[in-house]
């Protein structure tokens, strides 16, 4: 349970286009604006998976953690802004892997 009574941490897989997962590799994307259709919350885990209509997934993952999240009157009904930070060890995993076709 996480301290304020609600339920563990959550872990989302999700699908991200390769410009985006690169941006977020590059530590240039540090949001993800999604349909809140999974109940984020701060604390959460996404696991963005790079994945393009042509190929499908391309098996690079980005582990990241949700700092923040907004889902107030400047977001589009049912959509929410969330602030994401990944691991040092995690963008050094990225930076280093190698993709095999």
């Amino acid at each position: 349970m996480r301290s304020n009574g609600a339920e563990a941490v959550k872990v989302h897989d999700l699908k991200t286009l390769p410009q985006y997962f690169q941006a977020i590799v590059d530590g240039t994307k540090t949001f993800e604006v999604r349909r809140n259709d999974r109940g984020f919350e701060v604390g959460d885990y996404l696991f963005l998976r790079e994945w393009s209509q042509e190929t499908g997934y391309t098996g690079r993952i980005a582990r990241v953690t949700v700092s923040y999240l907004y889902a107030g009157e400047w977001c589009a009904p049912g959509f929410c802004v969330m602030a994401i930070v990944m691991h040092p060890s995690e963008h050094a995993r990225l930076l280093l892997q190698v993709v095999t076709p």
